[in-house]
């Protein structure tokens, strides 16, 4: 019966420790020295289908992100440029419209993250960044004719058997990210604590089984 109970543990810890991973920390700049004034940038997350696993963009970092004009926020996005963007890709699309200063580099930060998914119609999720005048209507550089995204982030959940992985696709040349790489699956710090406490009560039962085979 003790047995059991500690396989039913275990397997309850493990499965929590796995629910949800993360990726490396990507940068993505924006060299914006042909232009002058001031622009807006664009920043949108979506699932490519209803099949993607839950999964966020955290936005952290910021460069060049003008704070004098409110930004625009929509769909399952929330914070602000002192705490980092969270945006979601489940229930549309999640969007940042925001001012930024021309002249110089326009950066910032961006962690994927999203719990395991199913193997069958594994499908991504993308993080689209376009950059806009003044007017807020005009698109600037040479992006992709579709969407007009300088830089495209293509974030993939894993699965059971499979790491989870981010690529990129660059339209300009004045947009650069950071090098990515397949990530296995890492605990989040909450998942730690989970395993850490599921581990420590069998190691409790086990003292206790000890215990009453020595007083026997």
């Amino acid at each position: 019966m003790r047995l059991t109970f500690k396989k039913i543990l275990l397997a309850a810890v493990l499965s929590t420790s796995a629910a949800f991973v993360s990726a490396e920390t990507l940068r993505v700049e924006i060299d914006t020295s042909s232009f002058t004034h001031q622009g807006w940038i664009d920043l949108m997350f979506n699932a490519s289908s209803g099949n993607a696993a839950s999964s966020t963009a955290q936005l952290s970092n910021f460069v060049g992100f003008n704070t004098q004009f409110v930004p625009e926020l929509s769909g399952q996005t929330s914070g602000s440029l002192a705490s980092g963007y969270t945006m979601g890709n489940l229930n549309g699309t999640a969007d940042i419209f925001h001012a930024v200063n021309f002249g110089g580099k326009i950066g910032f930060d961006v962690d994927f993250a999203g719990s395991i998914g199913s193997a069958i119609n594994r499908s991504l999720s993308t993080l689209s960044v376009a950059l806009y005048g003044a007017d807020q209507s005009t698109l600037l550089g040479h992006g992709d004719p579709a969407s007009g995204a300088l830089v495209q982030l293509y974030w993939l959940s894993p699965t059971s058997t499979a790491a989870s992985s981010v690529t990129t696709r660059v339209f300009d040349s004045m947009a650069s990210v950071g090098a990515a790489t397949a990530i296995s699956p890492v605990p989040e710090p909450s998942a730690w604590l989970t395993m850490g406490a599921g581990l420590g009560l069998l190691g409790l039962i086990g003292r206790r089984k000890r215990a009453a085979a020595f007083a026997v």
